[in-house]
């Protein structure tokens, strides 16, 4: 395991790491090649403070060397909120708040070197069980989570999908 999950591991806590990202009713397969990685549980935290509003349900951590000839290490950052049934706006407005405490939590966790790191990658993930009107789609798919002074769009996928390195990639 990379110096910087170690570190991350140590930080959160061992009571918040999971072996698996699922909900009741929602689940999101994470695929064996973003290995060595940490999965943050979020549910699994110390009760919240009275300022914090809301927070994800987990967040990958994955460090990985790349495939092209550089050999770079990249680090995911990946906040992830697994909804089951359809969403209604008033929820896909909640998502977007849920991730962005993702964020804003795995920001004050990670090394003060690796935030800088422009081989730092963040990926928001909202994984929803059932259809997505189109109103909900929309607000989700131009809503942004903000990290490290950029915001960046949420990739949406179904329960049940596998979260891939091409996934991470593709957005």
């Amino acid at each position: 395991m990379s110096a910087v999950l170690k570190y991350v591991r140590e930080k959160v806590g061992e009571e918040q790491i999971s072996e698996h990202c699922r909900e009741e009713g929602c689940s999101v397969r994470i695929e064996a090649k973003l290995k060595p990685y940490i999965l943050i549980n979020r549910d699994r935290s110390v009760p919240r403070s009275p300022r914090q509003k809301s927070r994800c349900d987990y967040i990958l951590l994955s460090k990985r060397r790349t495939a092209s000839k550089s050999k770079q290490n990249l680090c995911w950052v990946v906040p992830i909120e697994l909804k089951s049934g359809t969403l209604e706006t008033e929820e896909a407005v909640k998502v977007v708040e849920q991730l962005q405490a993702g964020s804003e939590y795995i920001a004050d966790k990670l090394p003060a070197d690796i935030v800088a790191d422009a081989n730092v990658r963040f990926r928001p993930i909202a994984a929803h069980g059932g259809m997505l009107k189109r109103r909900v789609g929309n607000l989700l798919r131009k809503s942004r989570v903000r990290f490290r002074g950029k915001t960046h769009s949420i990739v949406l996928i179904k329960c049940g999908s596998r979260l891939t390195v091409k996934t991470l990639q593709a957005f």
